[in-house]
């Protein structure tokens, strides 16, 4: 169960929950009584939260990353694989010594 906080701040399991708050506006994993008692004594500034449904029409085909090979019946050419030249070498790290990092504290003079 959730509920939408419209108006106002609420405080829940030590996080604040309202418009323009870091906790957002919708409240989920509350029980049903808690989520009736909240609605009821808000006079309006907290309701119950209905998820927006989504048709198969308006949602995008899932992109796995792969595209789709569709070969002709007259193509019988298969794709060219990676060569080594394609690919870009990795580039060298420096050697670094610690020691040349560290430099002696400046002693004071007496």
């Amino acid at each position: 169960m959730a509920i939408l906080v419209k108006r106002f701040r609420v405080r829940y399991n030590g996080v604040t929950y309202g418009p323009g708050q870091l906790g957002g506006q919708i409240i989920a994993g509350l029980s049903e009584e808690e989520e009736a008692r909240l609605i009821e004594g808000s006079n309006g500034a907290i309701e119950k939260y209905v998820a927006p449904q989504v048709s198969d029409a308006e949602v995008p085909a899932a992109d796995d990353g792969k595209e789709e090979v569709v070969a002709s019946a007259g193509d019988t050419a298969s794709e060219p694989e990676a060569s080594a030249q394609d690919t870009e070498p990795e580039p060298e790290l420096p050697v670094i010594n610690p020691a040349d990092l560290i430099r002696p504290k400046k002693q004071k003079r007496r």
